[in-house]
């Protein structure tokens, strides 16, 4: 943890780094810095060109961001999801402004936020305040060390922090035909990824032919839902290993695999190593 030395961000701030993301390997959400800043009406950033998103949720006071030459004002409980490869503006719009933050990657981070921001909605106001900050705040707080274990949890709840928007806005009738079937899909890998998951099964959690799913599926989250469904066998893979003591077979099996050898190689493919090497890293 480091406090920060910007203009108009008061001492009481603080940021810090996961710093073992290498150890950890690729992930479909990886989260990178977070913090929690309070700003003063002289906090302003500009910037482009970063290979990271952005998540800022307002706690109180009042920002601004401009992006994709829009405006959008951030009051107390709303978020702000951005990807930072583009020009953007943002500051406090006022006398002050207090804020969590998490800038992340991997390879599921650019689809889950379209899915979010679907039609350039980059402001979105959170229903369930209370649920929403205490999960965020499993993420962002102050740590001595960032250990291995913490890099995992914390793409788990970042993945959480999704789904629990996802839900929300499946409830917005606006939502409802597109988001729904998709949702009710990332909600049937979660609950059922141990067990032998078929393209089929999934269509039908969906409530769609396979055809129609496929498509759908693969246009909002830029992945196949096998693609998905691998990767989220993976990352619950990568979170066994380094916290508890499973067998590569053991381990093979409660995330759904016939046998360690499949498993061996999709973990290889997916994270560049092999699941012992991943472990005694």
């Amino acid at each position: 943890m480091f406090n920060i030395k910007l203009s108009g961000v008061s001492a009481q701030s603080y940021s810090d780094s996961c710093t073992y993301n290498s150890s950890v390997g690729n992930l479909s959400l990886s989260v990178q810095t977070y913090g929690e800043f309070y700003c003063t009406s002289a906090y302003r950033t500009e910037r482009s060109g970063m290979n990271q998103h952005l998540l800022i949720y307002t706690l109180a006071g009042k920002g601004r961001l401009l992006y994709r030459r829009k405006e959008y004002s951030l009051t107390a409980g709303t978020l702000m999801l951005i990807d930072c490869a583009e020009a953007q503006v943002y500051g406090t719009d006022g006398d002050h402004w207090h804020f969590l933050y998490v800038h992340y990657t991997g390879s599921a981070a650019a689809a889950l936020t379209s899915l979010v921001t679907k039609n350039e909605n980059f402001c979105v106001s959170v229903t369930d305040h209370e649920e929403f900050y205490r999960t965020l705040c499993e993420i962002v707080q102050p740590r001595e060390l960032f250990l291995p274990y913490d890099v995992l949890y914390a793409s788990h709840v970042l993945e959480k922090l999704f789904l629990m928007l996802l839900k929300q806005q499946s409830e917005d009738c606006e939502y409802q035909k597109a988001l729904t079937p998709v949702e009710r899909a990332l909600g049937y890998v979660a609950e059922h990824y141990g067990e032998k998951v078929t393209l089929d099964d999934l269509a039908g959690s969906a409530f769609l032919s396979k055809y129609h799913f496929l498509r759908l599926f693969s246009r909002i989250t830029g992945m196949t839902p096998m693609e998905y469904l691998q990767s989220y066998r993976i990352g619950r893979a990568q979170i066994f290993l380094k916290t508890s003591d499973l067998s590569i077979e053991e381990i093979a099996a409660k995330i759904g695999y016939e046998n360690a050898a499949a498993f061996i190689r999709a973990f290889k493919k997916q994270t560049g190593t092999t699941p012992g090497k991943y472990k005694s890293q």
